[in-house]
Parts: C-alpha cells; sequence; structure tokens
C-alpha cells in the first residue's frame, strides 16, 4: 500500500459499390467481350436476374458479378457486435482512463488505459482496477491472457518481466464475478490489486507466473501509469520502490462469449479505480473516476440535433 498522504501535481469499404454496379451498368461494355454494351433488355430487373441473349453471354456476366460480390464481402468480412469504447476523468484531478471491450468470436477482449498526460508522483494516480457490469447472469468467463501490447512500456522490470512469453503478465492481474462489495454495486472486476472485494462467481488469476510481489494481487506491482510519467520524478513507490509499472496500458482475453454477445447493449457502469485501497473508504485519497461522454460524441449530438429536427418536421 503506497503512500496516501495527498495528491501531488497529477494533470489529469464499406467497399466502393459503385464499382459492382458499374460492372452491371447498361453502358457499360463487358470487359471480356467485343460486342455492343448491355442494354436495357440484356438486364431484367423485374425478375431479379438476367435477360441474356446466350449461354456464353450469361456465363460471362454472371462470372463478373460473383467476383464483385466476392469482392465486396473479402473487403467488409464478417459482420460482429460494435465495440464499445468508454472513457473517464476526474473533475478535478489530472486523472483520466479509457477501456475498450470488443466481442472476437466467443472471446472478450478488455483494454484497459491509462490515458492522463501529467507526470505521476504518488501511488494515488496508478490505475489498477476496472470495475464493469454485464446484464443478465454471470456469464462464467474464462481467464485466457493478459497481455502488454507493444505500445507500452515495463518501468522497473523484475529478473523475469513477463510470463507467459513473450509480454504476458497474468499473474498479476485478477479477474472475479459475481462481486458483491463493489463501490458502485457491479459484478465484474479486473483488477492489480486486493481491495478486499468478495466474489460468488469465477475469479482469479490470468494465466502466468508470479512475476513480483505476493502470489495473489497486492500493492501497486503492474499497476498502469501515465503514457507521460516520468520515472525519475516523483516519491519512491511511484520510481521503482513499488516494483513494476505498466506505462500506458494493457490487454485482457477472456473466453466464453455466448452466441452474439453485444458489447454496447450489455455492458455498462464503468468504473476506473486508482491506488491500493477503496475509493468508497473515506480518507484514502485513492479514487473511483466514472464513464464521461466522449468529446466527439457530444459534439455530433449538437450538430445532428437540428437536422434531425428539420427531417421530422418534413
Amino acid at each position: 500500500m503506497g503512500d496516501h498522504s495527498g495528491y501531488a501535481g497529477n494533470a489529469a469499404l464499406q467497399p466502393d459499390v459503385g464499382k459492382k454496379s458499374k460492372i452491371l451498368d447498361s453502358d457499360t461494355p463487358c470487359p471480356l467481350e467485343s460486342h455492343e454494351p448491355f442494354s436495357p433488355r440484356d438486364v431484367s430487373h423485374r425478375a431479379g436476374g438476367f435477360g441474356l441473349r446466350s449461354g456464353t453471354e450469361l456465363g460471362t456476366r454472371v462470372f463478373f458479378y460473383a467476383l464483385a460480390v466476392g469482392f465486396s464481402a473479402a473487403l467488409t468480412g464478417p459482420v460482429r457486435a460494435a465495440d464499445l469504447n468508454v472513457f473517464g476523468a476526474h473533475p478535478t484531478l489530472s486523472l483520466s482512463a479509457a477501456a475498450s471491450f470488443q466481442a472476437v468470436g466467443s472471446n472478450l477482449v478488455v483494454t484497459l488505459s491509462n490515458t492522463s498526460t501529467a507526470d505521476v508522483l504518488m501511488p494515488d494516480a496508478i490505475l489498477t482496477t476496472i470495475y464493469f457490469e454485464i446484464s443478465g447472469p454471470l456469464l462464467s468467463l474464462s481467464r485466457l491472457a493478459a497481455e502488454v501490447p507493444m505500445t507500452s512500456t515495463l518501468l522497473f522490470p523484475p529478473a523475469i518481466p513477463y510470463d507467459p512469453p513473450p509480454r504476458g503478465v497474468g499473474g498479476e492481474w485478477d479477474y472475479s464475478e459475481g462481486v458483491t462489495n463493489a463501490p458502485f454495486g457491479q459484478r465484474y472486476v479486473i483488477r492489480s490489486v486486493g481491495l478486499g472485494l468478495v466474489h460468488t462467481g469465477v475469479g482469479g488469476l490470468f494465466p502466468g507466473a508470479n512475476l513480483e510481489g505476493p502470489v495473489m494481487p497486492d500493492g501497486l506491482q503492474y499497476g498502469l501509469t501515465s503514457p507521460a510519467d516520468n520515472p525519475a520524478t516523483g516519491n519512491s513507490p511511484v520510481t521503482g520502490g513499488g516494483g513494476a509499472l505498466i506505462q500506458h496500458e494493457v490487454v485482457f482475453t477472456l473466453g466464453g462469449l455466448p452466441a452474439g454477445f453485444d458489447p454496447m447493449a450489455s455492458i455498462s457502469n464503468v468504473q476506473w479505480q486508482y491506488g491500493t485501497t477503496r475509493c468508497d473508504v473515506p480518507g484514502t485519497g485513492d479514487q473511483c473516476i466514472p464513464v464521461i461522454p466522449e468529446p466527439a460524441t457530444l459534439g455530433l449530438l449538437v450538430l445532428g440535433l437540428p437536422a434531425l429536427s428539420r427531417r421530422r418536421v418534413r
């Protein structure tokens, strides 16, 4: 547990459908034929198919139609649920964070990021936990991986910095379901600290060896510092005395999603926790921050309201 004496100085293709229609356009010659261009009688839109004059012509044009459809499908790829991307910030302190929830097949991929642009000087600016809620019964997801992406740096690494290779940190992070005493009622949590949380569902460490500190998550080690952090400044726990720190973000993979799972529709009540003590305990100095609307989203909403109003009037 770090020094919580105060907070000091933390600043928070679609493919071109024109190409497909051009292949069937009545004014465009078929590339492999030398006869006259298509005419309206060549394409029977009423019948939903081709009104063609010969078997050869049929084969040629169907080939190009199939080629166009296949090219379109290859560009668009399979349809999957929309990602949920959320952002949070403290109203007065220089604390900000982000999280992305992606449904990839039967896996839920969660990217947790410290996005502050301030130098970290105290332990209460280290991001250690994300709470969230998923609607419906507990999912009993399996813990598959916790990894540091190439976009992040490990500060003050121990002798064995990662496990499993190449950049796994699963032995330092826990995932639990059915939490009964989270600060804001969420049942799901991913954390690198203990916080005295109690859970009734599945839970435990991600795959990987214990890299530093106690076997179960505790203390600051492998928490997230900001991308702007100067590792040479601040008190001892944030300059190496508290163990390794991940600069920027970490990616978690959970398995066992039900078919058709939609993060946008199912996940809510996201909160980020800093430091090593529960943010709902008075006097600790550690903070939780809620989701705030993305500025770009707010701007689009404001700009879109007049147009929406005009459309309804019409």
